[in-house]
């Protein structure tokens, strides 16, 4: 399966290397070719079961599957939703439904990447001036990781990450190495249990300037609410009232396209200098990964070879021709005649082939 993405943030489309989002002036050829000559790859699927405390009505519980995109609903009040790229709670999911809930509320609104960004960036302002239901996130939390009990510093977000790419393509986990833990993929059987102080934090991480905290890596979570607290599996969030949620991994994994990365092709030129300030109008200069080769001279038949760029002149007309990579120059006046009066005249045509298959034929005179 490859991506187009379309969305806002586009995460997993970042991780497989098919961008940031789509714009609309790509190439549809271009865009078959990268998809016939992709990479397939595996990816962990993850399986999160909800078992709430109290009985759900049924209004809540449709309500809830349309929002997190339910696959099975249990007789038992269990809900069983398939995770692919991440799962959070806290302030993470607390900032995905307040902008869920506004582009419910008028989706005519929502109509660029920008625009959302923008939105989702005011109302993280908001919740910085104004004291959010997750601050003490972690005294209504309880969380298991491999059997063991998490000792949860203060904290007001939680994620879990398949893969190293969230909120549009920021890395929560970070690049640094750390003994304690495996290097994470998305195809290793292990999540990443990062933890986030606040909106401030939160702000640092899309920007770039600071990673989470590291809290756990696993592959099997059990996670226990004592109160209402906002979740979002994949993106789409809801308020999770109290009760039970298991991360665990799915029997199924997804066979995915990872785009190849295009290798650069160098434009050839076999003339000496071009590229290095050589004058000549339309030609590539400094750094712009030419590669010169030595030139293909060849001498017209009867006239006197030179070594060097040949000096002529003539009787009427003083020329001075621009200098190529110092080798085509030029001069008039006397200054190339023989004591004799007699003017030599040498004629050298140096070819060049050029990287589409044309040939260029500079005269020396």
């Amino acid at each position: 399966m490859a991506i187009l993405p379309i969305g806002t943030g586009n995460d997993l489309a970042r991780v497989l290397h098919w961008g940031p989002g789509y714009t609309g002036t790509e190439d549809p050829l271009q865009i078959l070719r990268d998809v016939v000559e992709a990479e397939e790859i595996r990816l962990d699927r993850w399986t999160v079961v909800i078992k709430p405390d109290q009985v759900e009505s049924d209004a809540q519980k449709k309500q809830l599957q349309i929002e997190a995109n339910a696959c099975n609903t249990n007789e038992d009040t269990s809900r069983i939703f398939v995770m692919n790229n991440y799962f959070g709670l806290g302030i993470d999911a607390d900032l995905n439904l307040d902008f869920h809930l506004a582009r419910e509320e008028n989706p005519a609104k929502f109509n660029s990447r920008i625009h959302n960004k923008s939105v989702y960036f005011k109302m993280g302002l908001r919740k910085m001036v104004n004291q959010t239901k997750c601050k003490d996130l972690h005294q209504n939390v309880l969380i298991e990781v491999d059997g063991k009990q998490l000792d949860l510093p203060p904290i007001e977000g939680i994620i879990i990450l398949n893969i190293l790419s969230w909120g549009a393509g920021a890395n929560p986990w970070g690049m640094e190495k750390d003994e304690a833990f495996a290097k994470p993929t998305h195809y290793d059987g292990l999540l990443e249990v990062v933890g986030v102080t606040g909106v401030v934090h939160m702000g640092q991480i899309f920007s770039g300037l600071r990673t989470g905290t590291r809290l756990a890596q696993g592959g099997h979570i059990r996670i226990t609410l004592k109160s209402d607290i906002p979740v979002q599996v994949d993106g789409e969030p809801w308020i999770q009232s109290p009760g039970q949620i298991v991360v665990l991994r799915s029997a199924l994994k997804a066979t995915m396209l990872k785009k190849r990365k295009r290798r650069k092709v160098n434009r050839r030129h076999t003339e000496p200098g071009l590229g290095a300030s050589s004058g000549v109008a339309g030609e590539s200069g400094p750094g712009s990964g030419v590669i010169v080769q030595p030139p293909l001279a060849t001498t017209i038949p009867g006239v006197s070879e030179s070594s060097n760029a040949t000096t002529a002149s003539t009787s009427s007309t003083n020329t001075t021709a621009p200098s190529v990579g110092g080798l085509y120059s030029s001069s008039g006046g006397s200054g190339g005649m023989s004591s004799s009066g007699k003017s030599r005249r040498a004629l050298t045509v140096l070819r060049s082939e050029a990287a589409i298959g044309a040939s260029q034929y500079t005269l020396h005179s």
